[in-house]
């Protein structure tokens, strides 16, 4: 599964637009906690291993330039522990956290979201805010090869458009967290290009 996304800053006026035809398809809160080693080699490298509601997922980044050249993100979503242990390169046997942390891995950001999600044709419309009050809006369509990536990406700015909405190059919700919870370490990231 590739996920095409762009972002935008969520204010009231663009959260009206938007939801104006919507199907609500409801809200949580969830708590999604981000694993990297001491040095930062997946942030530095635009990859996410976060754990929410006991359940390892990884987001491996199909772009190639910076999050504010970028027309859309484009990510591959892993969610099967195994594809992300080969990944890793981990073994493939073994308590998965315990795992994780002999080869050097430990939480290093934990962001409770408060998510608000929305389908209008073939997008997923979500709002974020969480508890380090940040907030951000994304619109999403989800592709299943490469091939697609870029004509999804153009349908999406199409749809924003036409919803009067300006996307913005912006960062994402956990770059903005550690920009907020952790700046030592978002500058670190931010000199590799990522940010």
């Amino acid at each position: 599964m590739i996920e095409v996304e762009n972002r935008f800053r969520l204010t009231e006026e663009n959260e009206k637009k938007l939801i104006e035809g919507a199907d609500f398809l409801g809200e949580e809160t969830f708590t999604d906690i981000y694993y990297d080693t001491a040095d930062s080699y997946l942030m530095k490298r635009d990859m996410w291993l976060r754990l929410r509601s006991g359940k390892f997922e990884m987001k491996l980044p199909l772009n190639e330039k910076s999050v504010l050249q970028r027309k859309s993100n484009k990510y591959k979503e892993i969610e099967s522990e195994e594809e992300i242990r080969k990944v890793l390169e981990l073994p493939l046997n073994g308590n998965f956290t315990e795992v994780l942390e002999e080869k050097g891995y430990s939480p290093v950001l934990e962001i409770e979201t408060t998510r608000k999600k929305y389908k209008k044709g073939e997008f997923a419309i979500v709002f974020d805010v969480t508890n380090l009050g940040f907030s951000i809006g994304e619109i999403e369509v989800v592709v299943e090869n490469e091939s697609e990536i870029e004509a999804a990406s153009d349908r999406l700015i199409d749809f924003a458009g036409k919803q009067g909405v300006e996307l913005v190059s912006t960062e994402g919700k956990v770059l903005e967290c550690l920009k907020i919870k952790q700046p030592e370490l978002y500058q670190s990231i931010k000199g590799t290009g990522v940010v």
